[in-house]
């Protein structure tokens, strides 16, 4: 073993080893490796955890802006009894307080009724006009009256599900 040597540098001075006599620390590369197959590890089990919360979040919102549109159509069914749309584009321009020429022409008395349409990827809301689909995929099958609220909820592994949600408004944006 070598004795250290005294550096001069400026006023300062201070003891230096030989290189030969460092020891060098740190991690070699099968420690490296084993971090990162746990820290790996982790990660997956978070993303798949967080695939189920989104879900959930999912039927949460749907549930809800399911509600929204619900309450909106009976406050315009109470505000206007004469004077209802016929058609589920009607019922879309009279809920938002707007008209388009040959759709629906009258903004009705209280409108707006709902600020803006709900918009998903996972589900889409109509309202039942005149002319309503024959059934949905409620159990039992429903088949909708002028002004009901109809969802179509759709899950990659599930498919489409159509409900009424005024009928049914808690049976539908979960499809399990």
């Amino acid at each position: 073993m070598s004795t250290p040597t005294l550096v001069h540098v400026g006023e300062r001075h201070w003891w230096r080893r030989p290189i030969s006599e460092i020891e060098i620390s740190g991690f070699n590369l099968f420690e490296l490796l084993v971090v990162l197959c746990v820290l790996s590890g982790l990660a997956a089990i978070t993303i798949f955890a967080l695939g189920g919360i989104a879900g959930a979040g999912s039927v949460a919102t749907c549930n809800s802006d399911s509600r929204i549109v619900n309450q909106a159509a009976q406050a315009l069914i109470v505000e206007n009894p004469g004077a209802l749309p016929s058609t589920s584009q009607a019922w879309r321009l009279a809920l938002l307080g707007e008209t388009q020429a040959g759709v629906w022409n009258t903004v009705p008395t209280g409108a707006p009724f709902i600020a803006s349409w709900p918009k998903s990827s996972s589900y889409s809301f109509s309202i039942a006009g005149n002319v309503a689909p024959a059934t949905t995929g409620d159990i039992p099958p429903i088949n909708p009256a002028n002004g009901d609220v109809i969802v179509s909820f759709f899950r990659p592994t599930k498919g489409t599900r159509t409900f009424d949600s005024t009928v049914n408004p808690l049976a539908g944006c979960d499809v399990t």
